[in-house]
């Protein structure tokens, strides 16, 4: 199916990912249409003419307007952080009602991008799209895994739905894991928990791109949730050291990591349940997590692969970063 002409409908367009993607459809001749709740970010993301629909994941009728008439809706929107009732407002109840929206409208696909953070945070060796979902304390976690079923049950099947979850997206613009981590690989030394030997599950963000628009439309894709993360295995150290050398050091301090597990226990003090502060010491384990994601499955029947090697995605980067430091 050719891009040219389709009316799409992106939530999130004024995020990171969603703005790439209104990017990218905008190249092959899509007719965009936008959720946005703060015009402002329009100018900052510097995004390509679309027609704007004002509101947010609560508004039934702006979702209405949203995906009225759209061939596709990628729905991008999530809260990354914050209390658990706003990120399960987000994230589940905002899910649902977008998609009950496109039901309602008799949109052809729904392409909802969720996270490897779905799976929790314990696994080991190799992750495929069938693993169990390992309870944890962290919001963003518990309620991408939640979203994923209550959207399959809020659909009955009667929406044609695939999911993407992505891995650490870096690339031009991205938050946590470029602008944060590069800021982060400035000191000299760097001091890190442990050896940093752990699996960095990157993933490029024009390589996740793709797979979404190829998502969109295959049809074996339909009711198929895929992992999109880099299958060569890239160490922290590895990644954080090569945005250290655009900082022109290679300087490393291995920190002894049950220092680094006593002061995340110390900080869980008092937390509430649900939160970040209570999910520390689970974050902190991923610094050495043996998990692998298995991209077995999007190569079998999408027929998709990865392409932008860590080296390649750096020197796409570098000009960016470099401009900000």
């Amino acid at each position: 199916m050719s891009w040219q002409g389709q009316v799409v409908a992106i939530s999130g367009a004024t995020g990171f990912l969603g703005s790439a993607l209104a990017c990218r459809l905008a190249t092959e001749g899509a007719v965009l249409r936008a959720l946005v709740r703060d015009r402002r970010k329009l100018e900052r993301r510097h995004l390509p003419p679309m027609e704007v629909v004002e509101g947010s994941l609560e508004d039934m009728a702006a979702l209405e307007r949203l995906v009225e008439g759209a061939n596709v809706v990628f729905h991008v929107a999530a809260a990354l952080d914050g209390p658990y009732l706003a990120q399960f407002e987000s994230n589940v109840n905002g899910t649902v009602n977008i998609a009950q929206a496109a039901l309602r409208q008799k949109v052809s696909r729904f392409v909802h991008v969720s996270s490897i953070a779905a799976y929790g945070y314990g696994h080991r060796g190799l992750v495929s799209e069938d693993a169990p979902h390992i309870p944890n304390s962290d919001p963003y976690s518990l309620t991408k895994y939640i979203s994923e079923s209550a959207l399959l049950t809020a659909t009955k099947a009667r929406l044609l739905v695939t999911t993407i979850r992505p891995g650490a997206i870096y690339g031009p613009g991205a938050g946590l894991w470029t602008r944060g981590l590069f800021a982060y690989a400035r000191l000299r030394p760097l001091p890190f928990p442990g050896d940093g030997r752990g699996i960095a599950p990157l993933i490029y963000v024009d390589d996740v791109i793709e797979q979404m628009l190829i998502q969109a439309q295959h049809p074996q894709a339909v009711n198929q949730a895929f992992n999109a993360v880099h299958p060569q295995a890239i160490t922290w150290r590895e990644y954080l050291l090569a945005l250290a050398r655009l900082h022109g050091h290679q300087s490393w301090l291995s920190l002894p990591y049950p220092l680094g597990q006593a002061a995340a226990h110390l900080a869980t003090l008092g937390a509430p349940l649900l939160s970040a502060r209570r999910a520390l010491p689970d974050l902190l384990a991923m610094t050495r997590s043996t998990a692998h994601y298995n991209m077995a499955k999007a190569r079998d029947l999408l027929g998709w692969t990865p392409r932008i090697s860590l080296n390649e995605g750096l020197t796409r980067l570098a000009p960016s970063l470099l401009a900000q430091s």
